[in-house]
């Protein structure tokens, strides 16, 4: 199944922070244009989509089964 462009950046963006054990993961959110340049993805024009999305993922059973519980 082909990922959105949401998912690969946040995908890329957690994988940089996440530690194994880890309850929260944090970020900056100029880290969200910085990593679509890096991939060559369009930058999404709202931010805010993008972080929402990120908490629509943590529910997603395959990225559960990968990491665990997302706080």
């Amino acid at each position: 199944m082909a990922r959105n462009r949401y998912e690969q950046l946040i995908e890329r963006i957690f994988l940089a922070h996440y530690k194994r054990g880890s309850t929260q993961v944090t970020f900056d959110r100029d880290e969200i244009p910085k990593m679509a340049n890096r991939l060559g993805i369009e930058i999404p024009k709202n931010l805010g989509d993008l972080i929402y999305s990120f908490r629509c993922l943590a529910m997603n059973k395959r990225f559960l089964q990968r990491f665990g519980t997302i706080g």
